[in-house]
């Protein structure tokens, strides 16, 4: 018996695979999420690490941006300009050159093309788009609108069209 891929002698070892397993590509580690006709949806399982001034410039960001956005970014908001381009630049080696680059790798390609977009927007637009970029990498299947550096909504997802 030949399977789709034209393999001879396939031997399925679990016939079964529940939603929400955990599995491993290339060690990037996801989870089953759904099933939408011949297609699955995956949702990521990797946690990012940013190290811990970065996360504390991060948590910078997320302040300003859920309580004082409806002004200009200010020196008593531990934000700038300079910061946010080495926060950008970190996510995008983040998604090309970690096991992230196994989801993520045409993310961030896109990003990384779109960087001169990101360093010509306000600080405080700035903040927005790399919130952005984090809710595409998180965990989760949620909308990362990236259209203030000229990209399209991205989902946090993959999709795999099944071959039987």
């Amino acid at each position: 018996m030949k399977d789709a891929w034209n393999i001879e002698n396939v031997v399925i070892f679990i016939p079964c695979i529940k939603y929400n397993s955990c599995i491993s590509v290339d060690g990037f580690r996801m989870y089953l999420s759904s099933k939408t006709g011949t297609r699955n949806i995956y949702k990521p399982g990797m946690q990012l690490v940013l190290g811990y001034e970065n996360e504390k410039y991060v948590k910078n960001i997320v302040k300003y941006i859920s309580q004082y956005s409806f002004r200009e970014i200010n020196r008593f908001d531990g934000v700038d300009a300079q910061n946010n381009i080495a926060i950008y630049d970190l996510l995008c080696d983040k998604m090309k050159n970690t096991t992230f680059k196994v989801e993520y790798s045409s993310m961030g390609d896109k990003i990384i093309n779109k960087r001169d977009a990101f360093v010509s927007l306000a600080p405080e637009k700035q903040c927005v788009v790399i919130l952005e970029i984090l809710k595409i990498l998180h965990s989760n299947v949620v909308l990362g609108d990236l259209t203030l550096v000229g990209e399209a909504k991205s989902r946090s997802i993959r999709i795999k069209q099944q071959a039987f």
